[in-house]
């Protein structure tokens, strides 16, 4: 069975990914799992990090998750969730594709990061470039 990759954060350009998603696991009857990078390291989480932060990126990556349930449910597809707290989203990514033995990444892109970056934002680039796996960008 194929596996499928999307990487969200309920954005716009993410709702598309979802939707290429959803709808290329239907098509190859392939498990489909949602990725949801959180740009908190985990050692910041009991420090001196401010609690008023944490409890924003808390309910920031709850509403991401609930989202990726909503689509799961909408969608009629079987999926898994993974949630990873790092600043480095594009090798988080990455690592999550290889760890579950992704056949396909799925990662929208607003295609706004600047003149090198014209086609395609800067995260859905770096995953093109480091995944083992072929990469949809969806737009």
């Amino acid at each position: 069975m194929s596996k499928i990759l999307c990487a969200t954060d309920s954005t716009e350009a993410s709702r598309k990914a979802e939707e290429v998603a959803a709808r290329l696991a239907k098509a190859l009857e392939a498990e489909l799992w949602y990725v949801y990078v959180s740009p908190v390291e985990p050692e910041q989480i009991g420090g001196p990090f401010d609690m008023t932060v944490l409890e924003e990126v808390q309910a920031r990556e709850h509403q991401v998750l609930r989202h990726a349930e909503d689509l799961t449910r909408r969608d009629g597809t079987a999926s898994q969730f993974v949630l990873v707290r790092s600043h480095k989203v594009v090798s988080a990514i990455v690592q999550v594709a290889e760890e579950h033995g992704a056949d396909f990444i799925v990662v929208g892109s607003t295609g706004r990061s600047g003149i090198p970056k014209f086609v395609v934002g800067s995260t859905a680039s770096g995953v093109l470039h480091k995944a083992h796996c072929t990469v949809i960008v969806a737009r």
